[in-house]
């Protein structure tokens, strides 16, 4: 675990110098990668939905429905795990209209 909790700061960092420079693909690309390597490198789950919860925001802020489309199937998972059941994934109207009619979404789905 503790190779993998290394990493962490490298994507913080490539998301900040990403934002510096206007790239905002590259800042949510490290987001995602945060997201997902925080989740395997075994952060407790409150912690988690704290470090997910900018990222998302930031996304949907800028519009960047694909790469929120990614992590909130995270945000759900954590939703899942902890019983908690209030992810808000279906209320993120690009999402939505993404997940409608995607043959791979609805395969996914069919597979839980």
């Amino acid at each position: 675990v503790e190779p993998v909790q290394a990493t962490l700061e490298a994507y913080v960092q490539g998301h900040t110098t990403a934002m510096s420079v206007g790239d905002t693909p590259g800042a949510f690309l490290n987001s995602v990668f945060y997201v997902a390597t925080s989740f395997w490198a075994g952060t407790k789950l409150s912690v988690w939905r704290e470090r997910y919860a900018p990222a998302r925001r930031l996304m949907e802020e800028h519009g960047h429905i694909n790469f929120l489309s990614h992590i909130s199937q995270w945000e759900k998972n954590v939703s899942l795990l902890t019983g908690t059941g209030d992810s808000p994934v279906s209320e993120i109207e690009g999402v939505k209209n993404i997940q409608e009619g995607n043959p791979h979404i609805s395969y996914t789905q069919a597979l839980q």
